[in-house]
């Protein structure tokens, strides 16, 4: 397409015209294949970088997952106490889920420094206090924070302790972080959600759900601030090539795969959910997403299996599987099948 522009500018040089407009038509061109080629890569960092987001889906109701939360850069962050008003939407940059009254899991690239001039993580953590955590938000831009939208603040980050943070995001292993927060959640009015502790999920082709904040598309930018949920298939990691020495780039995901759908930049650090045990429960946290290098369109969405992070979880802070208070309403493929006489 750029090139039949570019051949159609020369034979018509002689006309300034249309020269100036096909000059506009090819610069456009030119800056959306760019675009294209940089978004392709991927995907979900923290504001340091730019984080991943529900692509498809539907918007929801906080109120019906009142575990999930925003997690946004306090120190950008700006209140204007006498209205209520604030730029949530602007420094929310990551997504993540109550397990306790002081504790919120997420991606571990959501609690690590960012460098602007290099583009890479350093292996440190951000300062706690630059972590905020909003409750309650439907909508991130137009909520104003009162006793149903409430902030907190990170006090304590908490990653595995063997994990070495690569240079480039895309080699990332072991996306697990706990914050701590520097208020008790009233877990009457809020929930956590539960855990699994052994999901051997990663495979089967069992139904699931995630949920984020964010863009819900690829490519263009389109950060609505509002919580969305969607649902998708697990991908059998039998299915999926392997390498022929070495860990498989698998290793450690539950991985979803759909047309143009699944995470995106934002929902870094959200809840992968199950129906199980007649409630939701947390498999899996949002990592990363790659295209297909099959198939055009097709997208795989990579969540850390949580299961491996149990022991973690208990030695840290002495939550256990299947603690959380959050029920929720079973998926329409949980409901028995009713066959009429």
């Amino acid at each position: 397409m750029v090139v039949k522009v570019a051949k159609k500018i020369k034979k018509s040089n002689k006309n300034p015209a249309f020269l100036i407009l096909s000059l506009i038509i090819l610069t456009i061109l030119i800056v959306l294949v760019l675009y294209s080629l940089k978004s392709s890569k991927i995907l979900s960092i923290n504001t340091k970088a730019a984080p991943n987001r529900i692509v498809g889906g539907d918007v929801v109701d906080v109120a019906d997952y009142p575990f999930v939360v925003a997690i946004f850069d306090t120190t950008k962050f700006k209140f204007d106490k006498k209205n209520g008003k604030s730029n949530l939407y602007d420094v929310t940059y990551c997504t993540g889920s109550l397990i306790s009254s002081r504790y919120v899991v997420t991606a571990s690239h959501c609690v690590v420094e960012w460098d602007h001039k290099t583009g890479r993580f350093i292996n440190k953590n951000l300062n706690p206090n630059s972590i905020g955590i909003a409750l309650g938000f439907n909508n991130l831009k137009t909520d104003l924070i009162n006793k149903d939208h409430i902030l907190v603040f990170g006090s304590e980050i908490i990653r595995d302790p063997e994990l070495d943070l690569p240079q480039d995001f895309k080699h990332f292993k072991k996306e697990f972080a706990l914050i701590k927060i520097n208020k008790t959640i009233d877990l009457n009015k809020f929930k956590s959600i539960s855990f699994i502790s052994n999901s051997s999920l990663s495979n089967s082709n069992s139904s699931v759900m995630t949920l984020g904040y964010g863009d819900t598309q690829y490519f263009i930018p389109n950060f609505l601030g509002l919580l969305k949920n969607i649902t998708l298939n697990i991908k059998p990691q039998s299915s999926l090539d392997k390498p022929k020495t070495g860990l498989s780039k698998y290793d450690g995901y539950i991985i979803v795969n759909a047309y143009r759908k699944g995470i995106a930049t934002g929902d870094s650090g959200g809840p992968l959910l199950i129906w199980k045990n007649n409630k939701w429960n947390l498999i899996g946290i949002s990592a990363k997403v790659e295209p297909s290098q099959e198939n055009v369109g097709e997208f795989y969405s990579y969540f850390t299996d949580i299961s491996l992070y149990t022991n973690l979880i208990f030695y840290n802070i002495r939550v256990v599987a299947n603690s959380g208070n959050y029920v929720g309403t079973p998926p329409s493929w949980a409901l028995p099948t009713i066959i009429p006489n």
